[in-house]
């Protein structure tokens, strides 16, 4: 009767873990296809139809294994909420003079695609694909800021990337990395 009650409760263990860890990485999993399907439209297509729920252009950031489209500034689903957001003082990489400004959550939600931002060092490198060209940067510093909704910035490159989380385990500070244009290639 002891290994009968033994072997039920270990049963029942396993089958309580199976599904709390099956729920999680079903939602992932979903999650991942529809994204790599997005991506792989975006490389393929064409032309851009500009419609809302295409992505304009790709973040990849190999170091922390993100790759993931970005929204135009006019969609409804260009938020921190659906990924990462383009914030609306930012410049397309194409422009003179341009800045990207990305923000994206850092906690352990699906939409947390910074979550391991601040493994980010100096001279990691930062990709965007745009308009049938890879824009490379190069992260040169970091820095923490009070989370209030502003920062300051001070351009110091002609061509820059700021990316922007909140700092893991401290919800009233931000981090935002900032890197320079080092490379231009055409990616067709």
């Amino acid at each position: 009767m002891f290994k009968k009650i033994n072997l039920f409760k270990l049963f029942i263990l396993v089958l309580i873990l199976f599904s709390f860890l099956f729920s999680f990485s079903l939602e992932d999993i979903t999650q991942n296809f529809v994204e790599r399907k997005k991506i792989d439209t975006f490389f393929h297509k064409k032309e851009k139809t500009n419609q809302e729920d295409e992505y304009i252009m790709i973040l990849e950031i190999p170091k922390i294994k993100v790759k993931k489209g970005i929204y135009a500034i006019s969609s409804k689903y260009n938020s921190v909420n659906y990924g990462i957001e383009l914030l609306k003082n930012s410049h397309l990489p194409n422009e003179e003079g341009s800045t990207l400004f990305l923000a994206s959550h850092s906690g352990n939600s699906a939409q947390s695609y910074f979550k391991h931002l601040d493994h980010l060092e100096k001279n990691d490198r930062v990709s965007v694909y745009f308009n049938h060209f890879i824009y490379t940067y190069s992260i040169y510093d970091f820095y923490e800021i009070e989370k209030n909704g502003f920062f300051k910035f001070y351009k110091k490159e002609d061509k820059e990337i700021v990316l922007i989380t909140c700092k893991n385990h401290d919800p009233t500070k931000q981090i935002v990395y900032i890197g320079k244009l080092i490379k231009v290639e055409n990616f067709l």
